[in-house]
């Protein structure tokens, strides 16, 4: 549905992943397979699992022919592009983008289990940016560039506690939160997860 766009693929993830409710993967997505339309219903999303560019897709030994369903072998999607083997050596992969979602997402349950909140922002045509926070206080805040093009955005949030916010997949330093504001700059289709610390009680 993609075109394979890695961008856009991690956009949806990460609302995937971070809004209210269970995420769920079907086999294969994680490393963006394709699907065949020449089977019937949704046999098209059933081909064997891609492991490696080895026949079959490393999925089984047996002659082609003799396969339940045929693996994906042609195109953008083929086996010997797209496989897990391959994705598990590149750094940037879908793969590997979405364990560590997955791997955060695990570190900050306030994703999974805290209170859920639409935050407002300066651009609010184009950035979606909301909050979760558990009753202890814990708050990360996940936000998205829904546009083909880079922008900068303010968002504000809903009480002044907070000192300053850590990102957790850029790697760039803390920053202090000036106003209950957060100023972010967001690629072209691009997210940010923010964790919130609260100010030092003394």
């Amino acid at each position: 549905m993609l075109g394979g766009r890695l961008d856009l693929q991690l956009l949806l993830y990460s609302l995937i992943f971070t809004i209210p409710g269970t995420p769920i993967l079907w086999y294969g997505e994680e490393i963006g397979m394709g699907e065949d339309l020449n089977q019937a219903e949704r046999n098209s999303v059933r081909t064997p699992m891609q492991w490696t560019a080895d026949l079959n897709a490393d999925f089984s030994t047996a002659d082609p022919s003799n396969l339940v369903r045929p693996v994906v072998d042609k195109g953008a999607f083929s086996y010997r592009k797209v496989n897990v083997q391959a994705q598990r050596r590149d750094p940037n992969s879908l793969l590997n983008y979405l364990e560590r979602m997955i791997r955060t997402r695990k570190e900050y349950p306030e994703f999974s289990t805290g209170t859920y909140r639409v935050l407002e922002t300066s651009e609010p045509t184009k950035i979606f940016a909301y909050s979760c926070q558990d009753e202890n206080g814990n708050a990360v805040i996940a936000a998205h560039n829904l546009t083909e093009a880079p922008i900068k955005v303010v968002i504000k949030l809903w009480e002044k506690t907070f000192d300053h916010f850590i990102h957790l997949f850029d790697e760039r330093p803390n920053e202090k939160i000036k106003r209950a504001q957060i100023g972010l700059e967001l690629p072209a289709f691009g997210f940010s997860w923010l964790r919130l610390r609260q100010k030092k009680q003394i």
